[in-house]
């Protein structure tokens, strides 16, 4: 069947199916009727899918996502000489509070970051935030023309379309797994203690990384899981203060240093709460600069791993050969969960800082601003965009602000 159907020969293989099925089904041999129809469905599926892939042209990569009130699944379909060659699914915690743009920004970034092959052409469900940036970045990474767009209609919207459906099932297929029972979460957890070597169970995972445009306006993020799943009222963001310059070790260093003596100096109780496991976006590198700044006590006590992208190796401080997962490993899929969360949560603490510092030197233009307004601008309207989308008169009724300098203000941005 499998000769048949890689020459092309599909009816064949379903007429086939079908016949087993019924077969099947006349000695009562329920399971394995059901088992042969869900193979059917398959393979019709596929078929679905590589007809669409046939009238887009060329090699693409299409990025479609699914939300729900708090969580969104992304799903990617790699299409090469007009044919569907894989797939991948990322799910995403905490993006309440971001709009469809946010998240297709934060995913792009994160995802061409580590991609090892680029496509000419990118198809996105919605646009992102700055396309011109990231274009060229991107551009510099395939080192040829790379074309971003969100197709309106035709064969690409249709494609677009088929992959956002994808998303869907695999946004409920993967609630599915997170609502399981406790036990299968601590199956993982136990898991994860003997395949690493680690000090104890994993009950709180602490995950790191840091973002920056080439060491300005840099950022680290900490997230926070608890019996394997996020926690998100316990992140904390870090603004770098001690870095010049795009230095990512140093960055790391800064991070984890002042998160260990929060935990010793700091009466707040959630600073107090030491991880298990504390989990570097990076590789090894990035893993022994944070270590140079662990002291004794707090290493005895805390296991330290990181996680690199390009091939999910997993480093640890009982070995100097990285540990290789296989890819349907829970354990490696948890901590990719923990990985993409910290990085996630960065890109997006990012933003508002590269925001925040936009909207500050567009005001620094209007006569009459100072830090008092700038900071009740902020208040009253979140957000650069927010005040941009304000009328006159609504920027008018903030305190301080007179119908003049509102109208300054709306010229100005």
């Amino acid at each position: 069947k499998l000769v048949l159907f890689l020459e092309g020969r599909h009816n064949a293989v379903i007429k086939e199916l079908e016949r087993e099925m019924k077969r099947a089904a006349g000695k009562e041999e329920f399971e394995k009727a059901a088992l042969i129809r869900d193979k059917i469905t398959n393979l019709k599926k596929i078929l679905t899918y590589q007809e669409m892939a046939t009238r887009v042209r060329g090699d693409r990569d299409a990025i479609a996502f699914f939300r729900d009130e708090k969580e969104a699944f992304v799903q990617v379909f790699f299409v090469r000489s007009g044919k569907i060659i894989g797939r991948e699914g990322f799910f995403l915690a905490n993006t309440r509070y971001e709009t469809d743009s946010q998240v297709m920004t934060s995913f792009v970034k994160q995802f061409y970051d580590s991609a090892m092959v680029i496509p000419p052409m990118i198809l996105l469900q919605h646009p992102i935030e700055d396309r011109l940036v990231i274009n060229n970045w991107i551009k510099s990474k395939a080192q040829h023309a790379v074309n971003i767009t969100v197709p309106a209609q035709g064969p690409k919207k249709e494609l677009i379309d088929m992959v956002a459906n994808n998303a869907k099932q695999g946004l409920e297929s993967i609630r599915f797994k997170l609502v399981s029972h406790g036990a299968i979460q601590n199956e993982v957890l136990g898991d994860l203690k003997n395949l690493l070597n680690l000090n104890s169970v994993p009950h709180r995972i602490e995950g790191y990384d840091i973002s920056n445009l080439g060491g300005r306006m840099a950022v680290g993020s900490m997230v926070v899981f608890e019996q394997g799943k996020p926690s998100s009222s316990r992140y904390r963001r870090f603004r770098i203060k001690t870095v010049e310059g795009p230095d990512d070790y140093s960055m790391l260093k800064e991070v984890i240093s002042r998160r260990f003596k929060h935990g010793e100096l700091s009466a707040d109780p959630e600073w107090k709460t030491l991880p298990d496991l504390v989990l570097i976006d990076g590789g090894k590198g990035q893993l022994c600069a944070v270590l140079d700044v662990i002291s004794s006590e707090i290493a005895d006590r805390v296991s330290f791993i990181s996680l690199a992208k390009e091939n999910e190796e997993i480093f640890t401080t009982h070995s100097a050969s990285p540990v290789v997962l296989p890819k349907n490993s829970q354990v490696l899929q948890l901590l990719q969960r923990v990985r993409d969360e910290a990085h996630r949560f960065a890109i997006g603490y990012h933003r508002v800082v590269r925001e925040k510092k936009h909207f500050e030197s567009l005001l620094d233009k209007v006569e009459g601003i100072g830090t008092k307004r700038k900071k009740a601008l902020i208040k009253q309207f979140g957000s650069l965009e927010g005040i941009r989308q304000a009328s006159q008169e609504q920027i008018a009724k903030v305190q301080c602000i007179s119908p003049e300098l509102a109208r300054r203000i709306k010229m100005a941005i």
